[in-house]
């Protein structure tokens, strides 16, 4: 906006000229998994995980969902000011570090 105008605003007045002058949004990028198997997911969905929390429900088993915290290759989504949401494709590498 400097170069543009001369002007140095404050960032709240950026802020506030993007969203209410220009319509734009600060929206977080989605990802689009690009080796994505919908076919194996659906299977595994309904051969493994609903088996399972069918279990859990008349209570012979135990189910947890857990994350563990660990190095992986893919994408590190941030917030940017945009019109539209993005999207970005990105490694399905799985647990592959």
């Amino acid at each position: 906006m400097k170069k543009l105008t001369e002007i140095k605003p404050a960032l709240s007045a950026c802020r506030d000229f993007m969203r209410k002058h220009l319509g734009m949004k600060c929206r977080k990028m989605g990802v689009v998994p690009s080796k994505a198997d919908p076919d194996k997911q659906k299977a595994f969905l309904h051969g493994k995980l609903e088996p399972l929390l069918e279990e859990k429900k008349q209570g012979k088993r135990r189910v947890f969902f857990v994350d563990a915290a660990h190095f992986v290759m893919g994408a590190f989504l941030g917030l940017l000011w945009c019109f539209e949401r993005l999207f970005l494709n990105s490694s399905s590498a799985g647990r592959s570090r």
